[in-house]
């Protein structure tokens, strides 16, 4: 269930290159090997050259170019935020951790840098590690919705369920009709077994986003419980539509199937949710091809950047 709500946290604050101004990396060149294209251009033109190219989703030729510019510069923490950026968006977050953790140590109340490292370890896998720069972030940020939802995302996959409830709560209260945190809050209260609550918060969803596969997992699994079975395989069926590869819902809809007496159909779902266990222990697909970088709840990142003109 989680995995849906760690990917979205990657289109929250990732910037989208167009037409961008000239940026300068902070740190001067050094006398370090460069390749034939570094020859030619300096640190800064190879910034904006791989802006271009990840604008235009060629985000191979952009960390290219970002490598060969960290070659002259590499104390240049915009350059390593942007390099993190894009090798997020190539789905290797083991590339977003190793330079967000050398921008970290340049600058480790960067809150930004912060955000960016914990939701790569988070990607990554590395829950317990993310902890630590997803509560240094959400300390300094405060009013961010991102580095809120971030951490109280981390908390929630440890099962820390009581600790996640505060952060998510302060999204809330920033951005009320938030689904993400609505539907965390809503996963919590069935675990904690409070199903009015976790009914109330993801109803608050669904009435934006009838087809939200996470609330309609919800509302599944709370009318199951209810024995509401014909209620339940509707609204699973409308999430299993809308994340395939969840297989919480195909547990649910499994039980819910044979609770209706139909027996070909649970077998079916026991095989799509064999199916969909085996593909989340796969390798992670590229997360451009999982994220909607148009977000319209984005927040500006790198606010904080050390690039100046």
């Amino acid at each position: 269930m989680i995995r849906r709500s760690i990917m979205l946290l990657f289109c929250l604050g990732l910037p989208v290159y167009s037409q961008s101004k000239p940026a300068t990396p902070k740190s001067a060149p050094t006398q370090a090997k460069s390749t034939r294209t570094a020859t030619a251009l300096g640190p800064t033109a190879l910034l904006e050259s791989a802006r271009q190219s990840s604008a235009q989703g060629k985000y191979s030729e952009a960390i290219t170019k970002l490598s060969s510019a960290l070659e002259l510069a590499p104390n240049s923490t915009e350059l390593l935020y942007d390099y993190g950026v894009v090798g997020l968006r190539l789905g290797k977050p083991a590339e977003t951790v190793r330079s967000m953790a050398a921008a970290t140590r340049l600058e480790p109340d960067n809150p930004d840098y912060l955000y960016l490292l914990g939701v790569a370890q988070l990607w990554a896998g590395d829950k317990e590690a993310s902890i630590v720069p997803l509560a240094r972030s959400a300390e300094l940020s405060p009013d961010s919705t991102r580095a809120q939802l971030a951490y109280g995302t981390a908390l929630h996959s440890l099962h820390k369920y009581d600790d996640a409830a505060i952060p998510l709560e302060r999204v809330l209260a920033l951005d009320p009709s938030n689904p993400e945190a609505l539907f965390l809050l809503a996963d919590i209260a069935t675990i904690k077994g409070d199903p009015a609550r976790a009914t109330r918060m993801s109803d608050r969803v669904l009435a934006d986003d009838p087809k939200n596969p996470e609330a309609n997992l919800i509302r599944g699994t709370v009318l199951a419980d209810r024995g509401s079975y014909e209620g339940a395989r509707r609204a699973l069926e409308l999430a299993a539509s809308g994340d395939p590869d969840n297989p919480r819902i195909f547990s649910q809809l499994s039980r819910v199937y044979a609770q209706l007496g139909d027996n070909a159909r649970a077998a079916s779902a026991r095989n799509a949710l064999e199916r969909a266990t085996r593909r989340s222990k796969q390798s992670q697909r590229q997360l451009h091809q999982l994220l909607d970088f148009s977000s319209s709840r984005s927040e500006p990142a790198a606010k904080n950047s050390a690039t100046k003109p």
